[in-house]
């Protein structure tokens, strides 16, 4: 039920957002976050990098590489590049960063309308993720994964 709920809250704040023109394309990335959140709560993935960081830093990449290097070959592995550095950099991993990276190169994004858009609703998913492992997976759950209690 969380899935779901918080796909339709996604849905709805995007509009606001990105508008019905683009939320199609940027909801699918968001959906892959929450999916891979929920299926493993305590998964690599279960942190604020991976979250909210990642995929904020793609967006705002996307953006950058398409102002200055443009929809080319160029812009695109220059995009690639950076995202991927910043998942090694973060130590974190998360695959729809570099999705909504590219996305913002094919949307032509050159305003912080798409990167806030990202941030919105990546607070948004982190912040009913929380609530949801806090208040019904963790009282289920008798001992935490071992990564889970490590912290770095």
């Amino acid at each position: 039920m969380a899935v779901p709920a918080l796909l339709a809250v996604l849905t709805a704040t995007q509009r606001e957002f990105q508008g019905s023109i683009t939320q199609f394309l940027v909801l699918p990335p968001l959906a892959v976050v929450v999916f891979l959140l929920f299926r493993e709560p305590y998964g690599p993935w279960a942190n604020l990098r991976s979250i909210i960081v990642l995929p904020c830093l793609g967006a705002a990449t996307g953006e950058l590489s398409y102002h200055f290097l443009g929809m080319t070959p160029l812009g695109i592995a220059v995009d690639t590049l950076v995202v991927l550095t910043f998942q090694s950099l973060f130590r974190s991993r998360m695959p729809p960063a570099l999705a909504l990276s590219v996305l913002a190169m094919l949307l032509h994004a050159e305003s912080w309308t798409y990167v806030l858009g990202v941030a919105e609703a990546s607070s948004i998913i982190a912040i009913g993720f929380y609530l949801w492992r806090k208040f019904l997976i963790a009282p289920l759950v008798l001992e935490k994964p071992l990564s889970a209690s490590s912290t770095p």
